[in-house]
């Protein structure tokens, strides 16, 4: 095992200690919090909030299988590559299981636009607190075990340049400010919005005669939805929407407000009823 050498001993102040946890707390307690309110204001299933939970849950594993397979060396190698083979992945396959779960599973019985927004709370909600909210409480932990045992006991590694990684990595971690923090906040927002909206759309493929195509939109929007949030950190002309703590903000907005439009169409074309 080797370590890097240390010139400067790493601790994690508590502000960044507070940040980490706030990051990891609002994650985990947002889609739990949009589920009630939710339900209050519309007296929707939440039938549809424990599929999509368990369909995210599923089709994670399905794509970690996928990447074990895909995600060779070579490709690792060419960062581009990379996030636009992930990015696919994850349209593709969250996409398949989210129609899916609803044309067999929710059925006719939950075909309104509130079960679609329901599906979202659970689908986003699960990768929020299984993804976001444990990263970030286990960052949390990991500083507090920093300031116990001392950045050396942390950064172990097989080779030299791993322990430089390690060392690196968790340097940058101790850095986590207020901006970082109100970006964690920021993201969680936006994915929430995102898999409400995809659900949107979806459940306009799933249940609306010839609008298939919607499902295929979804996966477009959501691959390149994932694609460009990588990008607008490393592509020099897109460094200008980094401007704000959550640049993911300028993929979903439009998403959002494009799902919007779907939306209003569908219910004048196919439900003017709903216009009465």
């Amino acid at each position: 095992m080797f370590t890097a050498e240390i010139t400067e001993e790493i601790t994690f102040s508590g502000g960044t200690l507070f940040g980490l946890f706030l990051s990891g707390a609002f994650s985990a307690v947002l889609p739990i919090a949009l589920m009630i309110c939710w339900r209050r204001r519309t007296h929707a299933s939440l039938f549809p909030v424990l599929v999509g939970f368990l369909t995210y849950f599923f089709v994670s594993w399905i794509r970690a299988g996928f990447r074990a397979v895909l995600f060779t060396d070579e490709l690792k190698q060419t960062a581009w590559a990379f996030y636009l083979v992930s990015a696919l992945l994850s349209g593709v396959l969250e996409e398949s299981g989210r129609y899916t779960s609803m044309r067999f599973i929710m059925k006719d019985d939950y075909d309104d636009w509130r079960d679609a927004v329901s599906y979202g709370i659970g689908h986003g909600g699960c990768e929020l607190i299984w993804g976001s909210a444990s990263q970030a409480f286990g960052f949390f932990l990991r500083g507090l075990e920093c300031n116990r045992l001392g950045a050396a006991a942390l950064i172990k590694a097989d080779t030299i340049e791993g322990s430089a990684k390690k060392l690196e990595d968790l340097q940058r971690l101790s850095e986590h400010g207020a901006w970082e923090t109100v970006g964690a906040i920021g993201n969680a927002l936006c994915g929430a919005a995102f898999h409400i909206a995809m659900s949107v759309l979806v459940l306009a493929a799933v249940h609306y005669i010839g609008q298939k195509k919607y499902l295929f939109i979804a996966m477009g929007l959501h691959t390149a939805g994932n694609f460009l949030v990588w990008a607008i950190s490393v592509v020099p002309a897109l460094a200008v929407l980094c401007i704000v703590p959550d640049p993911g903000i300028f993929v979903t907005v439009p998403i959002c407000l494009y799902v919007r439009f779907v939306y209003r169409r569908l219910t004048k074309e196919q439900q003017p009823w709903l216009q009465e």
